[in-house]
Parts: C-alpha cells; structure tokens; sequence
C-alpha cells in the first residue's frame, strides 16, 4: 500500500524488518522478491506517484568539477542525474522517436569481473557465473525474452551478424524492453501487496547509528513541510543511485565524522559513468551495405525488441591492455554528419559554437562590406563547423546513449537515400579515486548539504578508446563493410557527452574494508545491518547498460536478506 507522508501524524514507524530507501528497479526488484514473504517491508521514497518539480529540486548540486570538453559542459548535475519519484530513474527511460519508455538490457561480460593487473582498482569479489542464475532471473523481472546475447541466436536469413575476427571484434545483443514496468506495473504490485508499505514524499537525510556505529537503529525522513519522522526497522538497504546513495553516507556521519562506512575515505570515490563518443562515419564500400546490417538496428521479436552492436574481445581486451567499448551503427545521408574537410584534417576540430560565431561575424561583415586578414579564420571555422549543422539532427536523437533513428530499413526506395553509416560508442572509464561525491558547501531548502560531483575522463581511458577504434577501423575494412574515417579531437576520441546517466562505483564492492565499502553480499563493511544495493557497488563498469546487472544483483540480495532474517 501507499502512504502520502504529507498526510502522516505518527512520527515514528516500527515493527519494521527491512526499511529500503529509494523505489527505483533496485528497490521494485527487491519488493517483488519478498512480496508474500513474512517480513514487514517499508519503503521510503522522496517523490511520489507523479512528477513534481519542488521535490526534483532536492538534486540540486553544486557545479561539477573537472572536464570542460566542446561541445560538452562539465559532467552534468545531480538534478539531471536522478529522477526523485515512484519508479526512480525508470522515468528518464523515453524513446522520442516511438514515445515509449523503452530501456536497453545487456549483462556485464567475464572480462568485467576479472582483476587486470594493468587496471588498478579492477575485480570484481564475484565472478560471472556466480551472477549468471540471477542475470536468468532478472530477464522475467525486466520483462525480457530468453537469457541470450548472442547473435547466432537472434540471426535470421535477412539479418546476419558481421564477420569480425574474434581475436580483435565480436558482437553482442541487447535487449530492450519498456520502463513501464518499472513505474507502473510494479507500481500496482506494491499497491496491492499486504506486507509493504511505501512511504511517497519521504526524503531520508540520516541514518542513525549506536554509538559504536556498528548497527544502524533507525532513519530520519522528511515531509514536504520539513516534519521529522523516523522509521526502526531490522535491516536497511541503500537504493537511491549511484550519487545519493554515497550523500546519505557522508550526511550520516554523527559517530563516524567521515561518514557511515567511510573509515577508509572511499565512500563517494571511484565515480564513473559510461561516455559517449562519436567515433565517426563509413563511407560503404558499395550500396548492399545498406541491407545487409539489419541485426544492427532494432529488431522486433515478440513483445521485446533487439540490437546487435560490435564490442571488443575478451582476447583483445587482454592482450592489447584496454577498456570495454561497443559501437552502434547509424545510417543516414549522405550529408548528414559528412564534411569532406574532416577527411583532410581529422584531428583538432572547430564545433557548432565556433561555426555559429564565426558566421555571425561574416554576415555582419558582408552587409557593411568590410573584410580584413580575420575574415579567412573566420571563414575556415565556418566550413570545418558545418559537419557538426549538418548532423546537429543526429545529434539530438542521441539521448542518454538511446539512437532513437536505429532502424535499417529493407525499402529499397528508402536505401536509395542513405549514404554513409554513423558510429558512436559508449566506452567503459577507468576507476579513479579522484573522481568521486562530496559533500559541498551549498545547502538545499531543508539546510543539508548538496553534493558536489568531480569527474575527468582520464587519459588511460582515453587512449585505450582511441586503440579500439583503430581495432574496429581495421576489421571494417577487412569484413569490406567499407572505409572508416575516424573522427578525433587533437588525439583524444570526439565526446559527445561525459555521461549517459549511468552512476557507477561510489560505494565499490570488495571483500577487503580498506579497498570497498561495501562486501560480496553488498552489507557496508562494519555495519551489521546495513546493505547497499545498485550500480554504486559497482567496482567496474564495463561497456554495458548497468540496469540488467543492478536487477541481478537486488535478487541475489533479495535471496541473502531472507537467509540472514531466518538465521
């Protein structure tokens, strides 16, 4: 059932034997797993059913730290990251082109799990075998079709998967699936569920700890009109986001002034996210291209709907040194995203704001009919710029990661208007300690401090993107798909945007206290009754969409929780 906390007079909830705070896919995944079961389960969320725009408010951060890269700002602000209503950031799942709340599902790979030596801060106190029946479960859970993400599965006579040699490309399906389910299938599911009770309009600002800061006894949230309540419970699971779920630490930090967990500095540490680079475009080697790279748009089978996308080895990965990448293949016009400068100065580009400035300057000089030496840079910069005009559509339709004109047309009518073949990546970052959530000087309208994010894509991860797309260069040529042009910024790969929403690591799983903040069954290190669930306990993040892991890892807690309440 719900329960409106504008409308609630008792200021203390008990009897509670598990408190989960946030009621996004983490929290439904777990809420679904102990529906039925006999436990009394509360749920405290911050928004409520609908949006509402003074609750979003409390995202507010401060400005980011870091990374000023054109066309990008710094990595964008909590307010953007986080949805603060029933569903979480289910809410954000939107395809423009269809109007659907569609989300893309793939599991983390081997590779993932595995520590690198090379790759400080890597492995996983778990392998992927050990997640695969939960990766099993969570298909249903996502309303997914069967546990496959190979493409030999998927192929179908008009549909082939591209030839890569498999010591440098292979090819991986993703899954999509709506975010309905998420925020209103199980929305109905909490409702009518006699043993949860979800609290709508309930901000959690601390978690109340004994003295010793080894048990958490209960937690404070606060109405809309700033009132106090506190619910006691047995057991506490963190699953508010990447972001938020490091804030309530650090903001819990009456015992422990580092903060709750955070007696080895790392909780709020190691923030990453999934970049997304525009690797450039291929010029196809003859027109059949076009029909045959259907597996790599969306594909309908069923209820559930399929993509295919190019991703880096696990021999590659290992031999060469490198980070995860996948690539997506767009096709469009010829003219859209094409400049034939970029094929002659590839490196060191001018974007739209220079182009746009430029040509501001030259209009003005040719109605007044004054020119001078300027005029030529101005006029270089308008033409290196008219790419990014060009494929300023293209652009918008990159959305969180989302391609939303994906689909390879069979019309033959409708090929005849293509020509070139766009390609972006989404690009696993290396975990950094200096990228991380702090608490900043700013308060939010209840006096709490807001967060303040410091990110930079680091050089590492740079240059090992910049080596996997000279791997997927290679192999278009030699599969003859046709000639790849790569499009960099002074060496370093085109950024589109420092973060596709995707909030990993602030509280890393690892069974060593001084190296994670959280164990292999996801209880905060030295804290008895506290788990943390969500891609914040993620110690790497791969190439891949988190949500598909976030759901497999709620159910493996979901299982833990049950055996540790019957012990």
């Amino acid at each position: 059932m719900f329960i409106d906390s504008r409308e609630l007079s008792a200021r203390n909830i008990t009897g509670i034997d598990v408190c989960i705070i946030g009621a996004g896919p983490a929290c439904l995944t777990l809420a679904k797993e102990l529906i039925g079961e006999n436990l009394e389960i509360c749920i405290l969320e911050s928004g409520g059913l609908e949006p509402n725009a003074d609750i979003q408010s409390l995202n507010e951060s401060m400005e980011s730290v870091g990374d000023q890269i054109p066309p990008c700002s710094n990595f964008p602000g909590a307010e953007t990251l986080r949805t603060r209503q029933f569903g979480g950031t289910a809410n954000q799942w939107l395809n423009l082109r269809t109007g659907e709340k569609t989300i893309r599902y793939v599991p983390l790979e081997e590779v993932d799990f595995e520590k690198r030596d090379w790759l400080p801060y890597s492995g996983w106190p778990i392998a992927r075998k050990d997640l695969d029946p939960y990766y099993q479960r969570a298909q249903e859970i996502c309303g997914l079709g069967s546990y496959s993400y190979d493409p030999k599965d998927w192929e179908s006579q008009n549909a082939r998967q591209i030839p890569f040699d498999q010591r440098f490309l292979i090819n991986r399906i993703f899954q999509f699936s709506t975010g309905d389910i998420f925020t209103y299938d199980y929305q109905e599911l909490v409702r009518k569920a006699s043993n949860i009770k979800a609290y709508l309009y309930a901000s959690v600002y601390e978690l109340e700890v004994n003295e010793t800061a080894k048990i958490v006894n209960r937690v404070k949230f606060l109405n809309p009109q700033g009132q106090e309540f506190w619910v006691t419970a047995k057991q506490f699971i963190l699953a508010t986001g990447g972001i938020e779920n490091a804030r309530l630490l650090l903001l819990s930090n009456q015992v422990q002034k580092t903060g709750l967990g955070n007696q080895h500095d790392l909780v709020g540490r190691f923030l990453m996210d999934h970049p997304l680079v525009r690797v450039g475009a291929i010029r196809p080697s003859s027109r059949k291209v076009f029909s045959q790279l259907r597996l790599y748009g969306m594909q309908k089978f069923g209820n559930i709907e399929i993509m295919a996308k190019p991703i880096l080895s696990h021999e590659v990965i290992q031999r060469e040194k490198l980070l995860g990448a996948n690539f997506f293949l767009i096709p469009s016009h010829f003219m859209t995203g094409f400049n034939p400068l970029r094929f002659f100065f590839p490196n060191g580009r001018n974007y739209i704001s220079q182009a746009v400035s430029s040509g501001i300057i030259l209009s003005r000089k040719v109605r007044s009919l004054k020119f001078d030496a300027d005029d030529i840079k101005h006029l270089f910069a308008v033409l290196s710029g008219i790419d990014d005009i060009l494929y300023f559509q293209t652009r918008k339709s990159v959305v969180a990661g989302h391609i939303l004109d994906a689909y390879w047309t069979q019309d033959p009518e409708q090929q005849k208007n293509l020509g070139m073949i766009q390609v972006y990546s989404c690009a696993e970052q290396a975990p950094c300690r200096d990228n991380r959530v702090i608490l900043g000087s700013d308060k939010d309208r209840f006096g709490y401090p807001k967060v303040q994010l410091n990110w930079r894509w680091d050089q590492f991860s740079r240059d090992s993107f910049v080596r996997a797309e000279t791997f997927l260069k290679d192999e278009i040529a030699r599969v003859g798909l046709g000639k790849l042009r790569l499009e960099l910024d002074k060496g370093n790969p085109q950024l589109v945007r420092p973060s596709i929403h995707h909030n990993m690591g602030t509280t890393r799983m690892h069974d060593d206290p001084q190296q994670g903040v959280v164990d292999a069954n996801c209880k905060v290190h030295g804290v008895a009754n506290l788990f943390i669930t969500g891609s914040s306990t993620f110690p790497t993040g791969g190439y891949a969409n988190p949500t598909l892991t976030i759901v497999a890892l709620a159910i493996r807690l979901a299982d833990h929780i049950k055996t540790v309440l019957a012990t």
